[in-house]
């Protein structure tokens, strides 16, 4: 170990205390390091030392190329560029002297050659020779030491003295509080990256938009400019008919001059010219008010041509307002689609026969209920109107009828049966019965309020169904149930009064909870609203008790509509119960994992079956190109355009006003069609 003092600040017995810095290559992190220092101990008289440590090797020798074996070179060579590095090293410590005497402070040099041993050996024999009791260095002055070679390593500066424990808790304190705010940024600059992610999702998805619209952009100026190509050939096309037009003014020009030349050689018939010219003036005169005349005929016989085709339109689209909502058949159709009504199609509910044939018309399956020949034409049509007004989602739908003998409505085909046949023991062998999970019966009573409620709100008088039972409760593929058998008519009883369809809803829950038809469930359930947990459907799978609870006690309240005297209890106020009730059963659905619905005998189905989303509500027939207005219901656009061009304003599905008129292309049901037509193609082929 070699020692070179510098003895310009030096002065032999002065009491100031030493503070030896430790300082490497790194120009500005030495001055950080003695700026460090001066800043520790700005209020004691202190002189500074430098402490520098030089890495010599007799193995290797730095160049410019890097670090290179010894051996490698020629030893001049060798000679030379350790000569270089030594100076290289000695012009650095002079800017450290340089920096301690533009602060005033006294600084020596103490320059350490290391060779073989470690950093840390040279630190503790320098301490105990020199008796250092204060030694500053900063981390990147440890790069000699294996475990401190990074030059990204935290920048600090630390000093060997005696502290007293209250100064090291302290820094252990200030430590702690350090680390604690490092991890509160980190959390910041976390949920910074989260945000960060997602505005980059969302640039992505409008770049996305904006590459879609730039394509169309582009596909608009290809036909843009392929029409300025033809209007340009159009153009050129004109020159060239103005020039053969030129040419043929020039050789006209020339005629000209012939005939005046000639003119003038016939100046002797000008006289018999002149009174030819009279003649002829007054013939174009009785040309031109002949002209006029005709100009007038032609007028007048376009106002009537012109009149005669609105006229037309009017009574084609007066036609059209007839037939939009439901189609009529003839009994010939009818007897096609039943197979002169086969009682292979007829339809049974309960085990009993029905008036109601399954068919098939225009390749859409429908339901055809014969109506009794005592019903006169004209209530017939009043039946067929109503139910052709009267649209709803949770409402059987009418696809036409037929006003021949027999006569018959047609009917959206419900595929799932009714109700009574899905719900009751005895009934449930059919091949189309269903389990109906507790979740599905509450949505059920759900839907059924709604329609039911949208009937009682009809105006001027409210729709009262007044035969509410399972067996008129029709449920399709998706078990969405759809009312039927209302519209009819009673003479006895009070036609506004909804009281008898409430109580019936209310016998009807009772119904979905327990799964039973029995006559005394009523009673007991208003004796002791309890009794309803011991006799709960178990095929419904784990009933929610208090869902349960809730769904007997309105089920009750329902049932006792005509019991309380005065009181009250509109459907609007079900719904809004039934609507709690289904939102707690979704949420237990999701949170407490209760099971999905399953069917007992599903079988696949009848591929030639068109599925009811897939027909057109105003054509009944298949959709190729489905839309959705403003109603929420999927169209044939050409139908409900259809629909709109001629000055309706209301859903052709509910009646109800539409809030706008712009119309969605349903792309998502477009595709379900088409796969629905591709593997119908491949059963019909097999």
């Amino acid at each position: 170990m070699e020692e070179i003092r510098n003895h310009e600040f030096e002065e032999e017995g002065s009491t100031m205390e030493k503070v030896y810095i430790a300082v490497g290559n790194d120009l500005q992190e030495g001055f950080k390091t003695i700026d460090w220092a001066l800043k520790k101990w700005n209020n004691i008289p202190i002189s500074i030392v430098l402490l520098h440590l030089c890495n010599i090797s007799q193995d290797f020798v730095y160049t410019p190329f890097g670090k290179l074996p010894a051996s490698s070179v020629s030893e001049e060579k060798l000679q030379v560029l350790r000569k270089y590095e030594e100076q290289k090293i000695n012009k650095l410590l002079s800017k450290y002297v340089t920096f301690c005497g533009k602060l005033q402070v006294k600084a020596e040099l103490l320059k350490v050659e290391k060779q073989d041993d470690s950093i840390q050996v040279l630190i503790l024999d320098l301490i105990s020779k020199l008796r250092i009791t204060k030694l500053v260095m900063g981390i990147t002055f440890m790069r000699f030491s294996s475990s401190w070679k990074s030059k990204s390593a935290i920048s600090g500066s630390f000093y060997n003295v005696a502290e007293k424990v209250e100064y090291v808790r302290r820094k252990v304190n200030e430590a702690k509080l350090m680390i604690e705010e490092k991890k509160r940024e980190v959390k910041v600059n976390a949920e910074r990256s989260h945000k960060a992610e997602w505005a980059i999702s969302l640039c992505n998805c409008r770049i996305e938009e904006l590459e879609a619209g730039i394509k169309e952009e582009s596909e608009r100026r290809e036909k843009l400019q392929g029409t300025l190509d033809s209007d340009k050939e159009c153009i050129e096309e004109a020159k060239n008919d103005v020039e053969k037009g030129k040419a043929k003014l020039i050789s006209l020009e020339g005629i000209r001059e012939e005939l005046s030349s000639k003119v003038k050689t016939t100046m002797e018939v000008k006289s018999q010219a002149e009174a030819e010219l009279e003649r002829v003036v007054l013939k174009k005169g009785e040309t031109i008010n002949e002209i006029e005349k005709l100009r007038n005929q032609r007028d007048v016989f376009n106002r009537r041509i012109e009149f005669c085709k609105e006229k037309e339109a009017m009574g084609l689209v007066s036609k059209e307002e007839v037939k939009c909502g439901y189609r009529e058949y003839v009994a010939e159709d009818i007897r096609l689609a039943t197979e002169n009504y086969s009682d292979r199609l007829r339809l049974r509910s309960g085990g009993n026969w029905t008036n109601v044939y399954r068919g098939r018309i225009k390749h859409t399956t429908v339901a055809v209920k014969v109506i009794n020949n005592r019903l006169s034409d004209d209530g017939f049509a009043a039946k067929v109107k109503l139910l052709n007004e009267i649209r709803h989602p949770n409402l059987v739908a009418i696809a036409g009828f037929c006003s021949e003998k027999p006569k018959c409505i047609l009917f959206e085909y419900m595929h799932s049966g009714n109700l009574r046949d899905n719900l009751f023991t005895s009934q449930r062998k059919s091949r189309r019965s269903k389990i109906l999970k507790w979740h599905d019966r509450i949505r059920i009573a759900h839907q059924v309020c709604s329609g039911l409620g949208f009937l009682h709100s009809v105006k001027p008088k409210p729709i009262v169904h007044g035969r509410l039972t399972p067996s008129k409760i029709l449920l399709d593929r998706n078990l969405v149930p759809k009312i039927t058998g209302f519209g009819v008519i009673t003479t006895h009883s009070d036609q506004s009064d909804t009281k008898p369809d409430v109580m019936a809803f209310g016998v009807l829950l009772l119904h979905l909870l327990t799964g039973r038809n029995w006559p005394g469930l009523l009673k007991a359930m208003s004796m002791n609203q309890t009794s309803i947990l011991r006799d709960l459907d178990q095929t419904a799978g784990k009933w929610p008790l208090e869902l349960a609870k809730e769904l007997g006690a309105l089920a009750v309240k329902c049932s006792s509509v005509n019991r309380g005297g005065n009181m009250e209890f509109s459907t609007k106020e079900i719904m809004e119960e039934l609507g709690n009730i289904r939102e707690k059963a979704d949420e237990l659905r999701i949170i407490g994992g209760y099971e999905e619905a399953t069917d007992s005998n599903m079988e696949e189905g009848d591929p030639n079956d068109i599925p009811s989303v897939f027909m057109c509500p105003i054509l009944q027939e298949v959709m190729k190109n489905p839309h959705v207005a403003a109603d929420g219901f999927s169209y044939e656009l050409e139908a409900i355009e259809e629909w709109l061009s001629m000055g309706h304003d209301t859903s052709p599905m509910t009646n109800l006003r539409l809030d706008y008129q712009i119309l969605t292309p349903n792309h998502t049901l477009r595709s379900l069609i088409q796969d629905w037509h591709s593997k119908r193609a491949a059963h019909v082929s097999s």
